[in-house]
C-alpha cells in the first residue's frame, strides 16, 4: 500500500485550489457585465430666468453674502476721472482702505442698501441689479422714477455711491459697473 506524502497532498490541494479560483474568476458573476437592464430616462434641464437670477442675488445678498457682488466695479470714465473699487468677501477696497458691508435695507424699486461697518456716516452703497432703474433728480426738480432719464446701462448691475436721489449728469458720473 502507497502512502500519501504530505507535502504532495499539499501541492495537490493548492493545485486544486488555484484551479477553482481561476475557474471562479472566468466564469464568476463578478466578472461578467451586468445583465438587469439599464433604462436611460432623459432629464430635463432647468435654465433660471434672469429674473430668478437677480431674485436669488438680492436673496443672498440679504442674508450677508456679497459673493455676488464679488469682483473689481468702475465707472464709465475709468480710473483717472472715475471711480474704482474692489468687493472681497464683505469689504469694500478703496483707495487702500477696507470698509467691511453689511445689508442695510432695499426699496420698492429692488435697490439693495448696503453700509460700512465702522463708519455710519458714509454714503450708502447702493446696489441695482439688472433691470432696476435708478431714481434721477430732473432739471425742475422732481424725482423721476420711470427709468426714462436714467443714464445707466440698465441691463447690467450696477453699484452707485451716493447719499441722495442725483442728477443723471452725476449717476452717469458715478455709476459703477463690474469689470472683471
Amino acid at each position: 500500500m502507497r502512502t500519501n506524502n504530505p507535502k504532495r497532498l499539499f501541492i495537490a490541494f493548492v493545485g486544486l485550489l488555484l484551479t477553482l479560483l481561476l475557474l471562479l474568476i472566468v466564469r464568476g458573476q463578478w466578472t461578467k457585465q451586468n445583465r438587469i437592464p439599464v433604462v436611460l430616462v432623459p432629464q430635463q434641464v432647468t435654465f433660471y430666468t434672469t429674473e430668478q437670477i437677480s431674485q436669488l442675488t438680492r436673496k443672498r445678498i440679504q442674508n450677508g453674502d456679497f459673493s455676488a457682488l464679488a469682483g473689481r466695479w468702475r465707472s464709465k470714465d475709468g480710473t483717472e476721472d472715475g471711480i474704482q473699487f474692489a468687493i472681497a468677501d464683505n469689504c469694500l477696497l478703496i483707495a487702500d482702505k477696507r470698509y467691511y458691508l453689511r445689508f442695510s435695507g432695499k426699496n420698492a424699486d429692488d435697490a439693495i442698501y448696503l453700509e460700512q461697518y465702522e463708519n455710519k456716516n458714509a454714503s450708502p452703497i447702493i446696489y441695482y441689479p439688472s433691470g432696476a432703474k435708478i431714481p434721477i433728480m430732473t432739471p425742475d426738480g422732481q424725482v423721476d422714477t420711470s427709468g426714462l432719464y436714467d443714464p445707466s446701462d440698465q441691463t447690467q448691475p450696477r453699484i452707485l455711491l451716493g447719499q441722495t436721489t442725483l442728477s443723471a449728469e452725476l449717476v452717469e458720473k458715478l455709476t459703477t459697473y463690474l469689470s472683471d
